[in-house]
């Protein structure tokens, strides 16, 4: 009887220990698919990143859903100047591209908005009364966006553009981070201008400004700036200014421009000087006419910079649209 009590002690000893075995391996395997699941998750986000980071240009794209109604338009329908969006020199930004909103904008205050595609000349620019250049680029320019920057501009249509606004012409011209500045800087140094081929910036990738009364760095000019307290403004370069220029944004003290050899790659050997006294954003009476150059152009446009809106639509942007307004209105006065 003993024995056979010892005997079913000892299996029931030997089963126990099974079970702890068993579970414990359980135990193992259920930690091992959290491992592999939580490896697949990490694989994943940094995959989410790369994009990202990578494509940045690619998954920027104009809000199609953005709606903006002037509730006293200052002409009628289609009775307001004429506004000509250049779309001949290699531009992303255009009539019916990224500056939609832009040209939304203005047509819902009664101004004509049409696509240019015409090289510039005497001729050519005669119809126009405000020309609108947003990030014009040398065709060796496009792939890739690398060093040397060659000039979106022939020699012959430079001549005309200055000859136009001197004439009474009036040029919104935005150049945004590099390639772009160095494209239009044989063409803005006949009014006086000096852009940066660059990236300005806070750090690295710490683009974004809110340029504002209180921090000094919007800047009051009557006919534009006077009532309104912020801009918002997103990834941008710098540049300087004729004298005779009124500057509307001044780029913060704290900002560094980044002389960049490529886009949106910034290395340990990339030149870096201070921003201080440089502009986002001045205009100018030369001869007869007028012009507006700035340094980033989703100020002026809705869009969506991956799943972030980036420009007017954007909540910190609440005065952008009245600020191109009212830089039309002073350009068509």
């Amino acid at each position: 009887m003993r024995i056979i009590e010892s005997e079913l002690s000892l299996n029931q000893i030997f089963i126990n220990e099974m079970k702890k075995r068993l579970f414990k391996i359980e135990l193992e395997i259920m930690n091992y698919k959290l491992r592999i699941q939580f490896v697949k998750l990490v694989c994943y986000m940094a995959l989410l990143v790369i994009i990202v980071l990578t494509n940045s240009c690619k998954i920027q794209r104009p809000d199609k859903r953005f709606s903006y109604s002037v509730i006293y338009p200052t002409y009628p329908n289609k009775k307001g100047p004429s506004i000509y969006i250049d779309e001949a020199h290699h531009e992303e930004h255009t009539l019916t591209t990224g500056y939609k909103p832009f040209a939304d904008v203005l047509k819902s205050d009664g101004y004509n908005v049409f696509g240019f595609n015409e090289i510039f000349s005497d001729s050519s620019l005669k119809k126009v009364e405000v020309l609108v250049i947003v990030n014009a680029l040398n065709e060796k320019n496009i792939h890739p966006k690398t060093l040397p920057t060659f000039s979106a501009f022939t020699n012959d249509e430079i001549t005309a553009i200055k000859k136009w606004v001197e004439n009474g012409g009036s040029l919104f011209l935005v150049a945004d981070h590099m390639p772009y500045p160095g494209a239009a800087s044989d063409l803005v140094s006949q009014f006086g201008f000096t852009l940066m081929n660059c990236f300005a910036m806070r750090s690295k990738f710490r683009g974004n400004i809110v340029f504002t009364k209180n921090e000094h760095t919007l800047n009051s000019f009557e006919p534009i700036t006077n009532r309104l307290d912020s801009i918002a403004a997103y990834f941008g370069s710098a540049f300087q200014i004729p004298k005779e220029a009124h500057n509307l944004l001044s780029i913060p003290n704290d900002f560094k421009i980044y002389l960049t050899k490529k886009p949106w790659r910034f290395y340990m050997n990339t030149t870096i000087i201070s921003a201080e006294g440089y502009s986002q954003g001045a205009v100018l009476e030369y001869g007869k006419g007028k012009m507006a150059v700035f340094g980033e152009g989703a100020m002026f446009t809705a869009q969506y910079m991956a799943l972030s809106k980036s420009g007017i639509n954007a909540p910190k942007a609440k005065n952008n649209v009245h600020f191109l307004l009212n830089t039309m209105h002073w350009l068509t006065e």
